[in-house]
């Protein structure tokens, strides 16, 4: 089971943060393609803020913020095909198929818990999710427009991205919107006017505690001096996939249709499946490509890194914090004047005007009303966005869950199941609720597959649910989740959901090993499915450790054969040799008919190919051991004729004389006391030799 990098509290802080939309000019863009960063790259690293600041909500009592976890994005990304994401992603997991060293030893077994691969999906699914408008809590909740200091006139600057980003259909928290503006100043070039007249005048027009001048390449580093940490060396390797700034433009994808597609319409064995098709123009495979040229901030000093964790800072403390503690102020304030109205005249108009179900119609979702951005709904949606933003989780939890009753009964179904999402992270994050949060998120998913029909948001809702559930130890509801999650449209991410449904198993109390092995054969179908033959080998020798010995010869032998067949694809010649030869030794008492056709039609064939190629690998004096069914006469019966022929395949093949005469004699038995009326049951004489 995948454990994540950070605490689960964390974790939902930081998918569930502040988002920051960054707009930069032409300029600003340019300076940090020198040092092989995007503007959004730039930033990143100093997301995480680790010191403490405090604000007064409504009732003026005061409220500390710990961890506070920004998202920086670029609102103005194209939206392009699901290809490229599909190849990311398929790159990322085939990379990452070596498990951790972290394992558990359960009933005598070591089960590695270390996924990887699960983490890189979690994260790009998070990363390139496209959000909607019921969705408020993963909207923009303030801009940052960054201006160089060197252009022809930096304020008819700053004045065109705003009106920009004003007129721009991006999604926000809040109708009322916080630009913060950042002056930035290449120490290297000279402006044609100095940035303190520039900021004195930035400052006039939108106000000091909004205006920010932050200077980049100050002083150059010396060879003395001894080289500082690069926090941004991690982005290189999207770098390198993405070709640079101008297709970096390509990688904010749209989630909508990637989940739709179905990754392999082939039927059949999945061990003769194919890796999805992809455009080979994409690029290679990031994980296996090595940064070409310049590393990614490597002209950027140690001071430069502190100016920058200065300007986010003062971001943070200046513009953003004072900026929704106002806002929240007014919300409250808003919605006290108008509730003796919504609780007498609102709600009995509402009753008596709104549309009801048609007599006779039902099992139809009605479209999701369209609320006026000052209607109550919004405004208290509003005041529970800001203040889980700003970890206020007790006012949250008051507004989500007065909020999602009237989107309950007005039957908007979308923002209904987005309340209830947020109110059950409210009472997992706050402190001093005793009420179980599992309920309401239950109920989410619920809603968004049944009502929403959206699998992508019922998705993410169970990513972030199982994380929750799995940190307080609830790990065969996890399970129940990973595994209904799991379907026939995606068989990367069921397989994926499998496996982690089966880890599951192992941590209940009494550990279920038999559904863990069983969920991981699963799994290690659907991966081979999707062409991840190296995940698909892992699931199926771990599956393999279990079943052995179990007297499970069918399941052992399914096994066994098909990690030869993924051991021959990958190129392990020697663990395929050494399946397809314990696949054919004989060790067992009774074979069926069906196990010989899988052994001899499709283990044989196979097998000559392998020991080929393990031949030519060998010394020269090399033998190798054929292992061939022994055949005793005395213990089998031949049949011969056209109606022996087809009587064969309901019985044995295998024969014990001793024991076939004992049987024969309790027959006669029971078929004495049924003569006599001692026993009732119908009874017919099996075949006699």
């Amino acid at each position: 089971m995948s454990q994540c990098s950070l605490p689960t509290a964390e974790f939902i802080k930081s998918t569930f943060g502040p988002k920051v939309a960054v707009v930069g000019s032409s300029e600003v863009k340019k300076l940090c393609l020198n040092d092989g960063l995007s503007l959004v790259e730039l930033l990143k690293p100093f997301s995480k803020l680790n010191t403490e600041f405090q604000i007064r909500d409504p009732t003026n009592t005061p409220h500390v913020i710990k961890g506070l976890h920004l998202s920086f994005g670029d609102p103005f990304k194209p939206v392009e095909s699901s290809q490229v994401f599909r190849k990311l992603i398929n790159d990322d997991i085939s990379s990452n198929y070596q498990a951790g060293n972290m394992a558990i030893t359960v009933k005598g077994y070591q089960v590695k818990q270390s996924c990887p691969w699960y983490d890189v999906f979690r994260e790009l699914y998070f990363q390139y999710f496209q959000t909607q408008e019921h969705d408020s809590i993963m909207h923009n909740l303030a801009c940052i427009i960054f201006v160089a200091a060197h252009e022809e006139d930096p304020i008819a600057q700053f004045q065109s991205l705003t009106e920009e980003v004003y007129k721009s259909p991006i999604y926000w928290v809040d109708s009322v919107m916080m630009c913060y503006h950042v002056l930035v100043q290449d120490m290297t070039r000279k402006p044609k006017t100095p940035a303190d007249e520039t900021m004195q005048s930035l400052s006039t027009m939108y106000g000091p505690a909004t205006c920010h001048l932050l200077n980049l390449h100050e002083r150059p580093e010396t060879a003395s001096e001894p080289p500082g940490p690069n926090p941004w060396r991690q982005f290189a390797k999207d770098r390198s996939y993405r070709g640079g700034e101008e297709a970096d433009n390509k990688a904010n994808l749209t989630l909508l249709q990637m989940a739709m597609d179905d990754d392999s319409d082939e039927e059949g064995d999945p061990l003769g499946a194919k890796s999805p098709e992809v455009d080979p123009n994409l690029g290679p495979n990031p994980m296996l490509t090595e940064q070409k040229g310049k590393h990614c901030g490597e002209n950027l000093t140690i001071a430069d890194q502190a100016a920058i964790r200065v300007c986010i800072n003062d971001f943070v403390v200046r513009g953003l914090l004072p900026f929704n503690e106002r806002r929240m102020r007014a919300l409250n304030e808003a919605l006290n004047t108008r509730r003796g109205l919504r609780g007498t005249f609102f709600s009995a108009t509402k009753k008596l005007f709104s549309p009801g179900p048609k007599p006779g119609v039902s099992g139809k979702v009605p479209a999701n009303p369209g609320y006026l951005t000052d209607s109550p709904e919004i405004l208290l949606r509003r005041l529970g966005d800001i203040s889980f933003l700003l970890q206020h989780y007790t006012m949250a939890y008051s507004s989500y869950h007065q909020v999602k009753r009237d989107f309950q009964n007005d039957q908007a179904y979308n923002h209904y199941a987005a309340a209830l999402e947020m109110t059950s992270l409210s009472l997992f994050m706050g402190s001093g609720v005793r009420r179980e949060p599992h309920p309401y998120y239950d109920e989410c998913i619920n809603v968004y597959l049944n009502l929403c029909k959206s699998p992508l948001y019922a998705m993410r809702a169970t990513l972030v649910h199982c994380e929750c559930l799995i940190s307080r130890g609830y790990y065969l509801s996890a399970a129940a989740w990973f595994i209904k999650m799991a379907n026939d449209e995606n068989d990367l991410n069921s397989g994926l959901l499998l496996e982690q449904g089966a880890h599951c198993y192992v941590r209940v109390d009494p550990p279920s090993l038999r559904k863990y092995a069983f969920h991981l054969v699963l799994a290690g179908h659907r991966y081979s499915k999707v062409g991840q033959r190296k995940h698909a080998l892992r699931c199926y020798k771990n599956a393999g450790d279990i079943f052995k010995g179990k007297g499970w010869s069918l399941a052992e032998n399914h096994i066994g054969f098909t990690i030869g067949k993924l051991s021959y694809y990958v190129r392990d010649i020697d663990g395929a040799y050494d399946a397809y030869q314990s696949l054919l030794t004989y060790n067992n008492d009774c074979v069926h008919v069906m196990h010989s056709q899988i052994l001899f039609q499709k283990g044989i064939q196979d097998f000559v190919s392998v020991v080929q190629i393990y031949l030519q690998s060998q010394p020269p004096s090399t033998t190798v051991e054929l292992p061939i069914t022994i055949v005793d006469h005395n213990i089998h019966l031949s049949l011969f004729g056209e109606k022996m022929s087809g009587m064969v395949k309901e019985t044995l093949v295998y024969f014990d004389k001793a024991k076939r005469q004992g049987e024969l004699e309790l027959e006669d038995v029971a078929h004495g006391l049924m003569s006599e009326g001692r026993i009732c049951f119908t009874f017919t004489f099996t075949f006699r030799f």
